[in-house]
């Protein structure tokens, strides 16, 4: 089958917000630089994976969830380099993490050229800083002569400049079309109030000094000069360390290459294989199912209910496999709804599903007198009295989300319970405490957390399945 080229986008709030942390991205460098195929399907469902891949969305398809699409480990890596190089440009803590993902993943991509070829390209622009949005060109004429006159003020701050210092200042003036002469940058800088070309300007001063021995050993002359450009330690160390990795990757001619690199837009194109689940929530059509009959799975049996809005109204009893794939399963109306009651070997799965609680009444959804019952990457939506047990059943939630959770969602003193990898999303000044929503003999709540903010449900059109 033909991979299809996609146009994805990264929503930068979303790292900034804090829905994406730099211990995710750390934890994806590491466990991506190290993985095989066959581990990688199971990472997948790791939370780590969801928030990290979740912040790149498809350019015309900005709900769809990256996350579910990704088929291998190549494809992660490469989309996970392009989102860090771009987070990159807007926080420097990430600079290193970044060295240290191209380092870690090259070395995987030797053995896929096309890949291997991407991120050379790919790291030239990082190093180089072109993900700004200024370059030499867009300087104007009184700006570019600037430029000139402090190339000139530091080349006379040297006794004898460098061969490759003469070339380099030769190579910005012929690109620029600068004529060199004499100005007084102390009176032209503080007229640049475009703080980017400003940066620019001090970049290549840094850039020429750097290239007398390959070090930043400067002057009292040279750093009057630089003080003068008036930014902080921070910025100025920022661009030098941008300087060596430069010299460390491609040595004193990357500094030529450099004006000749197409910069990195906000957008970005990765082959992605064709998903037959890939498909746009908008545009799903969901059939509607009401179950009147009585229903018995027997042991041995399975029934899989895909792409439905699941209404039960009569009883439902699982001895065998009930799985329920991407649907919405709605309760709690009236008295006469019945519900499902998983038996001592039966299975009931959930797979990227919404459960809504609708009603106002107390009856359950599911009576488990044994069994399993799993939900993996489910919404659930202020559900209360979810799961009652009067058996040795289990239950497991995994990359869930559950949303302004109500009490008793798992009741069942004799059963085990598991929740991993998950978010409750609650209300902040109206939630119940979380000891209200589960009871079981065995608990075990793994990597998840309780988000609390305000007008939660602000989010339901973009996270929920909609029909």
């Amino acid at each position: 089958m033909t991979n299809m080229s996609s146009t994805l986008v990264i929503n930068n709030s979303y790292y900034e917000s804090g829905e994406c942390t730099y211990q995710d991205l750390h934890l994806a460098v590491s466990k991506l630089s190290n993985t095989s195929e066959e581990e990688f399907q199971k990472i997948k469902n790791e939370t780590w994976f969801t928030r990290v891949f979740d912040m790149v969305t498809f350019s015309n398809k900005k709900d769809m969830r990256l996350a579910n699409q990704i088929q291998s480990v190549a494809q992660a890596q490469e989309i996970l380099i392009q989102l860090l190089v771009r987070l990159s440009a807007r926080d420097q803590e990430l600079f290193e993490l970044v060295e240290d993902a191209f380092s870690k993943i090259e070395r995987l991509s030797r053995q896929d050229l096309l890949l291997a070829k991407k991120l050379k390209k790919l790291e030239s622009q990082f190093y180089f800083g072109i993900s700004e949005s200024i370059s030499l060109l867009d300087l104007d004429e009184a700006e570019k002569q600037l430029l000139g006159a402090i190339l000139l003020e530091i080349s006379n701050c040297y006794e004898s400049p460098s061969e490759i210092q003469q070339k380099y200042a030769n190579f910005i003036l012929r690109f620029a079309n600068i004529q060199e002469q004499k100005l007084d940058y102390q009176k032209g800088l503080p007229k640049i109030t475009d703080i980017e070309k400003k940066k620019l300007l001090l970049q290549i001063s840094l850039e020429y000094i750097f290239l007398h021995q390959f070090d930043f050993e400067m002057d009292d002359q040279i750093d009057e000069i630089i003080a003068e450009f008036d930014f902080g330690r921070k910025t100025i160390n920022s661009l030098k360390n941008k300087i060596q990795s430069v010299y460390k990757l491609r040595g004193a001619e990357g500094f030529f290459d450099r004006l000749n690199i197409e910069p990195l837009g906000e957008e970005f194109e990765i082959q992605l294989d064709p998903v037959e689940e890939e498909v746009h929530e908008d545009d799903l059509m969901l059939e509607e199912l009401y179950l009147h009959e009585m229903l018995s799975i027997k042991t041995g049996e399975e029934l899989v209910l895909e792409n439905k809005i699941v209404q039960i109204e009569t009883f439902v009893n699982v001895e065998g496999s009930l799985h329920f794939k991407n649907c919405i399963i709605k309760y709690g109306y009236d008295e006469t709804i019945k519900g499902i009651t998983v038996l001592e070997n039966g299975e009931v799965h959930f797979e990227n599903c919404l459960i809504s609680r609708e009603g106002n009444n107390d009856s359950y959804l599911i009576e488990a007198q044994g069994g399993l019952i799993s939900f993996l990457q489910c919404y659930l939506l202020q559900c209360k009295n979810l799961i009652k047990g009067t058996g040795q059943s289990k239950v497991q939630f995994m990359n869930c989300d559950l949303i302004n959770p109500q009490s008793k969602i798992y009741s069942n003193r004799f059963g085990d319970l598991s929740i991993r990898n998950s978010r409750f999303m609650v209300n902040q000044d109206t939630y119940e405490k979380p000891k209200e929503w589960f009871e079981a003999e065995s608990i075990v709540i793994e990597n998840s957390k309780v988000q609390a903010e305000k007008d939660i449900y602000h989010k339901k059109d973009k996270i929920f399945l909609m029909h």
